[in-house]
């Protein structure tokens, strides 16, 4: 014990920091700033003192993952990609549940946020940036670190945002599109999710600035919005289809791809409507394979659970802080589909 507590000393002189501070470090309790544990983990680097980091941690960190029904082909993807790392949070002392909303309400959002966060030590949040929802992060972030995925949910005190630069995948998704329709154009729809989640605003934001900019002649006949329910994207479509003959393109920022597709197929002739979605899951990798969609803009859920997770375990000194450098946007299609994993 006295060449620990040497070592504690020692480096909490190197990293200009209180031995307490080194102390909770070590031991995962919590409430050291990211900049105090950056510089334990660089001081220990320098000192050599690895193995005092590497120590198992004192005491188990309670990480809930609060997202939509896995009933959606999107989250029932990101659910598992959280799944794959169980079993190495659990050698970490991290147990990481994946809870579900029981409603998009706002104001039953926010409170399911706050009862979940009461017994948590950090919390991995997936919704929509709505008022009543921005204030329940806010609060439960003055006591438990809240990492926000795929959709930001700023000025809400959260620690980290895990994701793409959401705009910027929206204008690559009207690059495409005016690319796949060629200098003629033509009528297209666009398939929001939520109004209020954030991602699929700037998706929207990103596609009509590349289409003003550089493809005039795409025309934006109709807008729908599909409230995250995937069957509501098929009736829109649907509704569009026979509203608009001629219609050319689709572009659905959220989920529902095979609602979609189901109505292109039974409606429409092969290559009669361009249909370019987002995130590769199990279902919209079939429509890829089968010629229903053209193409698809993944954010790499596998990495983002790994990001998340890992800017816990740096938060409570069990990991480096990952780069807060946002993650790309693949451009997916028929014939560069990744292998499963």
């Amino acid at each position: 014990m006295p060449k620990l507590k040497t070592r504690i000393i020692d480096l909490a002189a190197a990293a200009r920091v209180s031995p307490a501070t080194v102390d909770r470090v070590l031991n995962g309790r919590g409430g050291v700033s990211e900049r105090a544990q950056s510089r334990v983990l660089e001081a220990a680097k320098r000192l050599k003192l690895n193995r005092v980091i590497e120590t198992p941690p004192a005491r188990w960190l309670n990480v809930p993952i609060l997202m939509q029904s896995p009933t959606i082909h999107f989250y029932k993807e990101l659910a598992r990609r959280f799944g794959d790392h169980e079993m190495a949070m659990r050698q970490l002392k991290v147990r990481s549940a994946v809870h579900t909303f029981e409603s998009i309400l706002p104001a039953e959002i926010a409170e399911q946020i706050e009862r979940l966060a009461a017994g948590a030590d950090a919390l991995v949040l997936t919704t929509h940036d709505h008022p009543l929802v921005r204030a329940a992060v806010r609060r439960v972030s003055a006591r438990c670190p809240v990492i926000t995925l795929a959709s930001d949910i700023p000025a809400s005190g959260r620690l980290a945002y895990v994701g793409t630069d959401t705009e910027a995948a929206g204008r690559l998704a009207g690059e495409l599109m005016g690319r796949f329709l060629g200098p003629q154009g033509g009528p297209i729809l666009i398939i929001k999710g939520y109004h209020h989640f954030r991602s699929h605003e700037q998706r929207e934001r990103g596609f009509l600035q590349v289409l003003r900019e550089h493809f005039p002649n795409v025309r934006i006949i109709a807008r729908g919005d599909s409230r995250e329910d995937p069957t509501s994207t098929a009736d829109i479509t649907r509704d569009v289809l026979h509203a608009v003959p001629g219609l050319r393109g689709i572009y659905n920022t959220s989920v529902g791809d095979e609602g979609v597709a189901d109505v292109l197929v039974a409606e429409t002739k092969p290559d009669d409507v361009i249909f370019i979605g987002h995130d590769l899951t199990d279902s919209n990798r079939r429509l890829l394979e089968l010629g229903h969609m053209d193409a698809v803009l993944d954010q790499n859920l596998a990495g983002q659970a790994a990001r998340a997770l890992q800017h816990v375990l740096a938060r409570f000194g069990r990991a480096a802080a990952p780069s807060p450098i946002l993650q790309p946007t693949s451009i997916i299609m028929r014939e560069n589909l990744p292998e499963v994993i």
